[in-house]
């Protein structure tokens, strides 16, 4: 039953006997005349704190609010490490805890008050007052009684009560550790080199700028770093490279040149003897010679064009004439163009625009150029003229088109279509065949897609250009925006909504409920089994109605109190007392029953209830220690998304489950504080006075420990410690799951497709045009460029596909992104060991004319040989015949094998000077020892391209091939070196050209200098090495089969997918609650 907190004053109107009082009339407690009681309301339920609350909760809601916005505009809250995660997701869950305490402390005290309120009101039944128990029956009970009575104050707290904590369980999976993208401001940038014109006029060309377009097209190669398709900037590296993801991206504004075509006019044509006139209204005529003859259906020529009256030729004109016919115009104009028939010019001069400006770029970790975009057009200070980059851009691709003739091999049906070649074609027109591959003459005469792809080109070329020749070393140090990948504190939208929509209603209801809520419905709290006493003594008709009733069972005690009519008025100094409207006499002692009624105990304090309690808390620890078992042993507990409400349910069961845990422990220690004081009286050494006054359901959680301790109450000590335990459970559990990102590891089975076969030298080959090729390719990889497939610098792959049976399992829809593939096997690579000659060891003679210059004699004996095994071999005097040319760069290659086949190539490199015979000091011989090996590698690569992200070669784990088909492998290696060389003065050797790639702080000088042989053998090394793979692969490629009994049909690799969500149980977090239940079991068992 509820107890009754009304204080009154004895009622000396009712005449009653004295066996009928409970005390004698001048024993009865009285106030002194000049007392009066005042109303008492406890400080939970002023309508002050009910406002604050409201206010708080409105705060709270707005604080989501602004934590949801700060979180979409930053992409999560704060980066966070995996580990610590859980100090963020406490926070939430804590805060509503602390308030679902103060709150459980209003509705305590509504319920308790709420039947004195009523009695204020005038006369009410008793079963509507006396009769009801808010205070320890269940909520469900509760909340049913008070929606029959209309009690709307116990219903409003009763529904916060739960409305709490449901917001509890949702606070737990309101913060989550994510990956998401993350801007690091104020990224350290440090730029190797700068723009710098001084050194533009000296700058040899080379062909590498139109080599650079082609391999971007050909094997999808990156462009150098610092380039794009337009833009040329410095090349930068980013702080602490090591320690950021392939994936990083830095935002910076930097200098940039680009260069284009702009204001494509076309012109007009007129053919004439002396050869083609062009007319543009903008740049007037220019006259075109050398026009003619053409022999073939399609001719192009792309050329400058002064414009105007201006002699400097800032203006490209691109001259394309297509027929389907072969015609032919004669250079000594004996013939009468008029008769012979149409043809189908198209002629457009078009603006060279540079801009020099500031350009908004997105770099990669490499320095290569994601994106980029002039922020603003500005031809005021150009770094060079409009006709000197044409004159660079076109003067590249002079001497190109023999390297293109053999890098397309596999496009010569294109060049066969348009009947060109290296030798009768515009270079430029070359490369854009094999660069754009037009399918025929129709594609190629739609003027907008042919005009847009020659501008296209004539950019990107250019962009290579101005990267190659107006940058100097030197360091430019900036700061930029870095975007990465981290791990990030995000709010969960889902449990947002949730959140604020109920921090509202709690709100509104707190409002409400300062409005309804019992206000000075008593003179002091009603609590202690002491106020309970003075109301008896001070209602004289209660205690008729209850005198001598002691033996009375419940019910019947409810039956004899349910028909009266009660009220609550005030007595004697304004003092309240209870009324009995119906006054019953006492009953006939005859009717009492003799047996006396038992003890009422709780549920919750019953043995089975405690039983129940304690095993299903054990069942919660087993639990949760096999849970962490599992995810310790599996790397998680299952496979999430993001985001999925898979995640937000595993993230709410375990603050479901604590919470439960809590409730039942909170309705324990209720009952516990209920009965303590009636168990306390029927002790022979409890304190009376203290037992009486004590009011433990009432106060704070500190003060019942400090009085429970003070007075030896250790029932209600343990109960208190396991509830104060039991607090931090839900919290704590907020952080019990968190999403982890790991790597999951497959195995899987890929077929051999292609291998390479060393003891069969094959068919029928061109030296010359396989070696052009590798050397090419190997020119274009020197300059930070990527590789073809199945190369991986200096490495050489076999060729693989994945088996069928795991075909489907790993396919592109099913893989994540960034999966790699790791693979044990086998790979081929060649190094060239190369040392400088000493000059003693080399002479010059004149050996006689050859053709119509002076021809020379180069010897040069060599101390030793290159070794095979233990064994070294000398030679005979080496010599090499060159028609010299004074001042020319000489590089000349010659190869033999020694005895033990073992190949050695020799290089002779430096300048010529005026007279051989005064001297050779500026012209070097370099010995270069070559040898092949294949190595035990672990290759890794992405799936399901199979683009190679990296090979790691084992240690001590080569074996060196001897066969007779390496022959032509380094055979077409020296064919191809030998013959890479210019006649143009100007233009830079390719191998040279190679080789400043590798030191962009050298100039050809020093790199020729003997003081740097070291750095020009290690550069030829390089070149070496990076050749052979391309080179191979075309001379020695065979397809699997089983007679090549080396390797197996199929390879076992491990498929790695990175970023995969899983859900991870936290340790930290498993210790604490283990211990806390530990603790709560405890504490419980005490009871017993």
């Amino acid at each position: 039953m509820l107890e009754v907190s009304v204080h009154a004053e004895s009622r000396h109107a009712i005449e009653t006997s004295d066996e009928d009082r409970l005390l004698p009339h001048d024993q009865q407690p009285s106030l002194p005349l000049d007392v009066k009681a005042q109303p008492w309301t406890p400080i939970a339920l002023r309508p002050a704190s009910l406002y604050a609350l409201a206010s708080l909760y409105v705060t709270l809601a707005m604080g989501l609010i602004v934590l949801v916005v700060v979180d979409h505009k930053k992409q999560g809250l704060a980066t966070s490490r995996e580990g610590l995660h859980y100090l963020w997701t406490y926070g939430p869950t804590l805060v509503l805890s602390v308030l679902a305490t103060f709150w459980n402390h209003i509705d305590y005290r509504t319920r308790q008050l709420l039947p004195w309120s009523i009695l204020r009101k005038g006369p009410t039944p008793a079963s509507d007052t006396l009769l009801i128990d808010y205070t320890s029956a269940s909520d469900a009970i509760v909340l049913w009684e008070c929606i029959k009575a209309r009690q709307f104050p116990v219903l409003i707290t009763t529904t916060t009560t739960w409305l709490l904590k449901l917001l509890i369980v949702l606070s737990t999976s309101l913060l989550s550790l994510q990956r998401e993208n993350v801007t690091l401001e104020g990224t350290n940038l440090t730029s190797t080199d700068h723009f710098d014109n001084s050194s533009w006029a000296e700058t040899r060309l080379q062909s590498l700028a139109p080599l650079f377009a082609y391999g971007h097209t050909k094997w999808e190669l990156e462009y150098p770093a610092g380039t794009s398709s337009f833009l040329a900037i410095p090349t930068f590296k980013v702080a602490r490279q090591d320690q950021r993801m392939s994936t990083d991206t830095v935002d910076t504004t930097v200098d940039s040149l680009q260069v284009s075509l702009d204001s494509c006019q076309e012109a007009s044509v007129r053919h004439n003897r002396n050869g083609t006139q062009i007319h543009t209204d903008t740049c007037g005529s220019h006259q075109l010679n050398n026009t003619r003859p053409f022999f073939h259906s399609v001719s192009v020529r792309v050329f400058g064009v002064a414009c105007g009256e201006n002699d400097s030729k800032d203006h490209v004109g691109i001259f394309l004439i297509t027929d389907n016919r072969q015609h032919a115009f004669l250079a000594n104009g004996s013939e009468n163009p008029d008769n012979i028939g149409p043809v189908k010019p198209m002629v457009w001069v078009c603006e060279v625009a540079l801009s020099f400006a500031p350009a908004a770029v997105k770099l990669d970790m490499t320095g290569n150029i994601v994106h980029g975009e002039q922020l603003h057009s500005s031809k005021d200070t150009p770094l060079v003229s409009a006709e000197s980059m044409i004159d660079r851009v076109l003067g590249s691709t002079q001497n190109v088109g023999e390297q293109l003739w053999y890098l397309a091999d596999d496009d010569q049906s294109i060049l066969t279509d348009f009947n060109v070649s290296q030798y009768n074609s515009d270079q430029f027109f070359l490369l854009y065949l094999v660069t754009y591959k037009p399918k025929d003459l129709d594609e190629l005469s739609v003027s907008e897609t042919f005009l847009a792809d020659m501008k296209s080109l004539f950019s990107v070329v250019a962009a290579q250009t101005a990267k190659q020749n107006l940058m100097t070393p030197g360091e430019i140090r900036l700061k930029g925006t870095l975007h990465t990948v981290g791990l990030r504190i995000r709010v969960q939208s889902f449990s947002v909504y949730w959140i604020v929509g109920i921090l509202v209603v709690l709100s509104v209801s707190a409002i409400a409920l300062s409005m309804l809520v019992p206000q000075g419905s008593t003179h002091c709290d009603p609590g202690p089994i002491f106020g309970q006493a003075a109301i008896l003594a001070r209602s004289p008709d209660l205690q008729r109605v209850l005198n001598k009733t002691g033996m009375y069972s419940i019910p019947e005690l409810r039956q004899l109190l349910e028909v009266q009519i009660c009220e609550v008025k005030p007595g004697n100094h304004r003092m309240p007392a209870i009324e009995l409207h119906k006054i019953v006499p006492r009953m006939p002692t005859s009717n009492l029953k003799r047996k006396l009624s038992p003890w009422w105990v709780p549920w919750s304090l019953s043995v089975w209830a405690r039983l129940i309690f304690v095993a299903g808390v054990l069942t919660v620890m087993i639990s949760l220690e096999a849970s962490y078992a599992r995810s310790v042993q599996k790397t998680g507990l299952a496979d999430i998304d993001h985001p999925t409400s898979t995640r937000y349910a595993w993230r709410l069961v375990p603050g479901t489950v604590m919470l439960g845990v809590s409730t039942l422990l909170s309705v324990i220690a209720a009952d516990s504080k209920l009965v303590l004081p009636y168990h306390e009286l029927r002790q022979t050494s409890a304190s009376t006075m203290s037992t009486i006054r004590g009011d433990h359901r009432s106060r704070f959680a500190v003060a019942i420990l400090w009085l429970a301790l003070k007075d030896r109450h250790w029932p209600i000590l343990a109960v208190v410690l396991g509830a104060t335990a039991a607090f931090p459970l839900t919290i704590v559990s907020s952080g019990l799951f968190t999403s982890h990102t790991y790597n999951s590891t497959d195995s899987v089975t890929y077929d051999l497709k292609v291998l390479y076969n060393f003891t069969n030298p094959g068919s029928t080959w061109d030296p010359q045009a396989v070696g052009k090729k590798a050397f090419d390719l190997a020119l274009l990889q020197s300059r930070n460029m990527s590789y073809p497939p199945w190369i991986f610098g200096e490495y050489l792959l076999p060729r693989i596909s994945i088996s069928p049976a795991f075909r489907d399992a790993f396919s592109n829809d099913s893989l994540a992104p960034g999966s790699i593939l790791e693979l044990e096997g086998l790979a081929w690579k060649a190094s060239a060991a190369c040392e400088l000659v000493a000059s003693e060891s080399v002479s010059v003679k004149d050996v006689g004319p050859l053709g119509i210059t002076s021809a020379h004699n180069i010897s040069a004996t060599f101390p030793h040989a290159c070794s095979n095994g233990d064994q070294s071999f000398g030679f005979a005097e080496t010599t090499f015949v060159h028609n010299w040319t004074s001042g020319e760069v000489v590089q000349l290659w010659k190869d033999s094998w020694n005895d033990r086949r073992v190949p050695y190539t020799m290089l002779l490199y430096g300048k010529t000077p005026e007279n051989l015979e005064s001297g050779i000091s500026d012209l070097n011989v370099m010995l270069c020892c070559s040898r092949m090996h294949i190595y035990d590698v672990m290759s890794i690569f992405e799936v399901p391209s199979l683009d190679i992200v990296d090979v790691k070669a084992h240690e001590g784990r080569a074996r060196e091939v001897r066969e007779v088909g390496v022959d032509r492998i380094y055979t077409a290696m020296t064919e191809a070196i030998r013959t890479m060389w210019s006649d143009d003065e100007n233009t830079l050797p390719p191998f040279f050209s190679a080789a400043l790639s590798q030191y962009p702080d050298t100039t050809l000088d020093d790199l020729m200098a003997r003081d740097n042989s070291s750095m020009l053998a290690d550069a030829a090394s390089k070149i070496w090495s990076l050749a052979f793979p391309p080179m191979t692969d075309m001379l020695s490629r065979v397809d699997w089969n089983d007679h090549i009994s080396f390797l197996p049909g199929t390879v076992l690799g491990t498929i790695y997918q990175p970023d995969r969500t899983r859900l991870v149980q936290n340790a930290v977090s498993t210790y604490i609650l283990t211990a806390l239940l530990g603790f709560i079991v405890a504490c419980v068992a005490v009871l017993f």
